[in-house]
């Protein structure tokens, strides 16, 4: 829990999309490092992508050290994603009573 606290974002979720990149490291669908989004890896991800994400996919070798800037509130973003899906099933199940 101090660890949660201390940097702001799960320890276990961390640990898994951890272990998950390095068992497979780079491999597109096995390592969570490397899924389309703000930055693309291959060109089938580039050819997907639309919107903002085509603007920013395009030219992401530019823009690379500023959105750098935000991967820390994007990794807090992924962890507590979680917690908010429980959330929405139990209010959804509550509903239901």
């Amino acid at each position: 829990m101090l660890g949660n606290l201390g940097i702001g974002m799960s320890y276990g979720w961390w640990m898994d999309k951890h272990i998950r990149h390095h068992a497979n490291p780079n491999h597109e669908g096995l390592d969570p490092d490397v899924e389309p989004g703000a930055l693309v890896w291959t060109g089938e991800q580039a050819q997907a992508s639309r919107g903002v994400n085509r603007f920013v996919n395009r030219h992401q070798a530019a823009l690379f050290f500023p959105l750098l800037t935000l991967a820390g509130l994007d990794l807090r973003r992924g962890s507590c994603r979680p917690c908010w899906a429980r959330a929405g099933r139990r209010s959804a199940a509550a509903g239901w009573s």
